[in-house]
């Protein structure tokens, strides 16, 4: 079976992300988010939809506490992409 994974990192998507992206049906399962494809010289194709990736990421800060003492703060972060895959791109010229 192959994989989804990010075409510039090289990671492979996890969870649902992985069986919706891999269920795409592309030849080709590598992704990328508009940026991504723009600054390695490509363009999303006209009329092309990307699909949504939301990553989670723990995150912490370190706050004042109430007693005036630093005190870490542990929090999630969420961020959603829209990623396109290889076939949905082409060269700029």
């Amino acid at each position: 079976m192959n994989y989804a994974y990010n075409n510039f990192s090289g990671v492979t998507y996890q969870g649902r992300y992985q069986a919706t992206l891999s269920a795409t049906g592309f030849e080709k399962l590598a992704f990328g988010t508009y940026l991504q494809w723009k600054k390695a010289g490509y363009k999303v194709k006209k009329g092309e939809h990307g699909f949504c990736v939301i990553n989670f990421a723990p995150t912490s800060e370190v706050k004042k506490g109430k007693d005036g003492k630093p005190k870490v703060v542990a929090s999630t972060s969420v961020r959603a992409y829209h990623v396109f895959n290889v076939a949905q791109v082409e060269a700029v010229k």
